[in-house]
């Protein structure tokens, strides 16, 4: 059952995606329905997972509340909902997924502020693409694809 679950993920993390990308909004229907789905999906699989889960969820999104709270410009409540989903999905893998996500924006922000002979930091992007991308190996781990 996880199994589908994590592939509904990965279509939703393509609407999530086309979403952010287009209007920089990512719908709070996509990341509850992920979510709803993740946690029915663990019931009936293995209930004992889901309260690590939870936690793994929170604490891995805490730092992206926190960041969004101070700066709400810079990051919107959507990719911290979206971070918590991928939390509830993946559990302690969240943590690599988040570091990742986070450094490859940072990194193509400054290439693209810097192509653009901007100061680095003034560049926007969309997160939820990097962290859509960051989180597929740690999904196809839930698919029992391992990449090893």
């Amino acid at each position: 059952m996880m199994a589908v679950a994590a592939l509904i993920f990965l279509v939703i993390l393509v609407v999530v995606c086309v979403s952010d990308l287009r209007c920089r909004r990512i719908p709070n229907r996509a990341t509850g329905a992920a979510a709803a789905v993740g946690v029915v999906a663990m019931l009936a699989d293995d209930p004992g997972r889901l309260p690590g889960a939870v936690l793994a969820a929170g604490l891995v999104t805490a730092p992206l509340l926190l960041a969004s709270l101070l700066r709400p410009e810079g990051m919107g409540m959507g990719d911290v909902k979206l971070m918590a989903v991928i939390g509830l999905y993946v559990g302690w893998a969240a943590v690599p997924v988040m570091l990742a996500g986070l450094l490859v924006a940072t990194l193509a922000g400054c290439v693209i502020s810097l192509a653009r002979r901007r100061p680095v930091g003034k560049t926007e992007l969309p997160l939820a693409p990097f962290l859509a991308v960051a989180s597929i190996p740690a999904l196809l781990n839930l698919l029992e694809f391992p990449l090893h």
